[in-house]
């Protein structure tokens, strides 16, 4: 370890006890002003380093008087380091170079100062980073808030036993989040607030709307089950409901810049895996209801959100109402039939099947194969690798069964009631499943490897389950020929710099430890207590088996999701045709500008 400077500090500036503040626009917390170098006679512009950092906010809830009350630990600095000495703080640090991740390097500075890790804790938000330039020590910091709750023992954690501070701290202690304010009486470093608020929504939202977006954010969290389309239409659902929510007595610019602040934590904060398309859906209805209030303002008799709150509530339920994506599936799949007739000619009507591997089940990739069953002449051989888990190759197939027509199961030349069907029968459907360990078998031959993209960015890298690229390098190896399409529609496709390239999504590492007889090899699955930093998944130790002392660690990660590179794929279908990286490249780029613009001052 070593002492914590100045780039260990969530937005730390010096304190100026002479310096002039000026209010945030949008809430009553206080900003420094930004300190002048002047020059005899001129003020000149100081060239500010940039540096990014991190700051992590732990909590923990218990229950007073019936009610479920949020604490956050701050840490009290000591005298052995260089800044803000005897200082509330919390767990701050740079991001390094070798960091995949602001989360990542959050993870790694809670680990060096508190000795906790991903088995104790659970990430409950992030904030939106932000800037706070300082020229006294020539720097910018860019700071990026997170929110952690400390797990309690009963759920595997070590709870607040496992907190072990190292020489940067001297003490902790709990906080009311609802206290913590930037004041000298306070005695905490610059801008701690300013940090918490960005996380602890409910500072800003007040605790009736941060209630409801709270409940909709744990909900989105842990469904599993719902579209993309459905993820988008509930995320509005919140939306609408923190509305009704918010006080509308306030200035109706407040009011306004509040929507937009929880529209970016259920986007940021919600389910992970479809933040793109929920993104989309937001940023939509937002520059809509944007619109409509500047024709309010206009006619309004005061400056408070009473008189445009029901206005743009009801544009919001027009959204709702008219949101749909049967027409973008239609369209999504008439193209790709369209592709297919010009470069597989040869295989429509002829007898000779069109082999196609896909490792992909939802809605859009349904939908376009009913496309080219019904509407084409091609006899589809699908092949579909079935993992225990998650039942892909059923799940289509009973998709697929339930939207197809009995006499569209075989070929129109040979149509007879299904009934009457024997063994010999033409099908213009043969669907073969494979275990997910023989990629190698279902690829053999394909023509087409068809990909449902979850999230597409401005390099053209599509964000899919973990078996795409296997399934790829292996189709590709077997047959030159083999194409690799990728379905999307345009609120799929997002700028890197907005959504970050490392959204992934894990599944639990017990679905992998299950498996494992207890004592196998010497393996004892039990939490580590003296566990070095680790990125994520279960801590277990092994152990030898004749002194019983610990010699290794084994650090269990059940990755489910990637990103598969733009050179490994060949086409892109989307609702307004065949796409080129190109394309989907200027659609990112328009995409990320509307994110800055709309959630620049929030």
């Amino acid at each position: 370890m070593y002492a914590l400077s100045c780039s260990k500090l969530p937005g730390a500036l010096p304190l100026y006890p002479s310096a002039a503040v000026t209010r945030h626009p949008t809430s009553s917390l206080l900003r420094p002003r930004r300190c002048q170098v002047r020059a005899a006679s001129s003020t000149t512009k100081q060239q500010l380093e940039r540096r990014a950092v991190v700051s992590s906010f732990l909590y923990k809830f218990t229950q007073e008087n019936g009610q479920k009350k949020a604490k956050v630990a701050l840490f009290k600095r000591s005298t052995q380091v260089r800044t803000y000495r005897q200082r509330w703080a919390v767990i701050s640090g740079s991001i390094e170079p070798d960091d995949p991740s602001p989360l990542a390097a959050a993870w790694r500075e809670i680990c060096e100062e508190t000795t906790l890790t991903p088995s104790s804790l659970e990430l409950l938000r992030q904030g939106k980073s932000y800037s706070l330039p300082d020229e006294s020590i020539g720097r910018e910091w860019i700071i990026t808030p997170f929110a952690f709750r400390l797990k309690d023992v009963s759920e595997g954690g070590k709870g607040e036993a496992g907190i072990i501070l190292d020489h940067e701290h001297e003490t902790w202690a709990w906080y009311d989040p609802m206290d913590i304010e930037d004041s000298e009486s306070f005695g905490a470093v610059p801008r701690l607030a300013e940090s918490l608020r960005r996380v602890w929504f409910e500072k800003d939202l007040g605790l009736a709307a941060g209630a409801v977006l709270t409940e909709g954010l744990n909900k989105l969290k842990h469904d599993h089950e719902s579209t993309a389309h459905q993820s988008s239409v509930f995320s509005l659902r919140i939306l609408r409901n923190i509305m009704l929510e918010l006080d509308a007595q306030q200035p109706v610019d407040e009011w306004w810049t509040k929507v937009k602040f929880a529209a970016w934590h259920i986007w940021k904060n919600g389910k992970e895996t479809l933040c793109v398309p929920i993104l989309y859906a937001l940023l939509a209805v937002l520059k809509s209801m944007e619109e409509r209030l500047q024709e309010t303002k206009k006619d309004a008799a005061d400056n408070s959100a009473n008189a445009s709150r029901n206005v743009l509530v009801r544009e919001l339920d027009d959204h709702i109402a008219s949101a749909g994506q049967d027409a973008a599936c239609s369209r999504v799949g008439s193209a790709l039939v369209s592709f297919l007739r010009i470069h597989f000619a040869a295989q429509e009507g002829s007898g000779q099947p069109l082999k196609v591997l896909t490792v992909s089940n939802n809605a859009m990739l349904t939908n376009a194969l009913r496309h080219i069953v019904s509407d084409t002449e091609f006899l589809l051989d699908l092949r579909v690798p079935e993992q225990c888990s998650s039942f892909e190759g059923m799940s289509l197939a009973e998709s697929l069964l339930q939207q197809l027509d009995p006499s569209q199961a075989i070929s129109k030349s040979d149509a007879k009631e299904h009934e009457h069907l024997d063994r010999g029968a033409v099908f213009k459907l043969n669907m073969t499943t494979y275990t997910d360990a023989s990629l190698a078998a279902a690829s053999e031959g394909v023509d087409v490897i068809l990909l449902g993209a979850d999230a597409l960015i401005e390099s053209g890298a599509v964000h899919h389950k973990t078996e795409a690229i296997p399934a790829i390098l292996r189709a590709r190896h077997a047959s030159r020929k083999a194409k690799t399409v990728v379905l999307g529609e345009i609120a799929k496709v997002a700028h890197s710099k907005v959504v970050g390239v490392c959204i992934t999504r894990d599944g639990d590492p017990a679905d992998l430890t299950s498996t494992w007889q207890a004592g196998s090899a010497g393996l004892d699955r039990s939490v580590a207590g003296t566990v070095a930093y680790s990125r994520g998944g279960i801590n277990a130790t092994i152990r030898h088996p004749k002194h019983g002392r610990t010699t290794g660690l084994v650090d269990v990660r059940n990755a489910l999701m990637e990103w598969i590179p733009s050179d490994l794929v060949d086409i892109y279908v989307l609702e307004n045709g065949i796409l080129t990286v190109e394309d989907i490249r200027d659609l990112a780029e328009a995409f990320a500008q509307e994110e800055e613009r709309l959630f620049r001052h929030i």
